[in-house]
This record gives structure tokens, sequence and C-alpha cells, in this order.
């Protein structure tokens, strides 16, 4: 539906705005669908920093969606 491909299009763009680090984590283990060990083997980091990439880039794509519907409201 155009409703669902906006709200695509709305995921991609704010994660084109992630650090190349974070949007590297946050594909591989969701669009990839990896492991946590795999993406740090992937990655070639450390499992720990694989977790920490994956919460940052999602608190910060959450706030930027967020951010996006404020706009989009006001």
């Amino acid at each position: 539906s155009a409703l669902r491909r906006e709200a695509v299009g709305e995921v991609v763009a704010a994660m084109a705005e992630l650090p190349p680090a974070y949007r590297a984590a946050l594909t591989l283990r969701h669009m990839q669908q990896l492991s946590y060990q795999e993406v740090a083997d992937t990655l070639g980091i450390p499992l720990g920093t694989v977790k920490t990439h994956l919460h940052r880039a999602r608190a910060a794509l959450k706030a930027r969606l967020a951010a996006r519907r404020r706009e989009t409201q006001s």
C-alpha cells in the first residue's frame, strides 16, 4: 500500500542519517537477520560493541522517526 511504502521510505531516510557503523550493524542484524555474533564476525568488532551499536542505532532511529512525525503533524 502507499502508506506502507511511505513508512518504509521514512525508515530508509532515517537510517541514512545514522553513523556508518550503526547503520551497518542494524542492516546486518535486522535486514540480513544475522545473529549478534555473526554481525560481530562480519564487521570484525567485539560482540559487546555490536550490542552497543545496535542499542544506540535503535535509539537514534526512534528519535529521528519521532522528529519526522512531529514535523509532518505541525
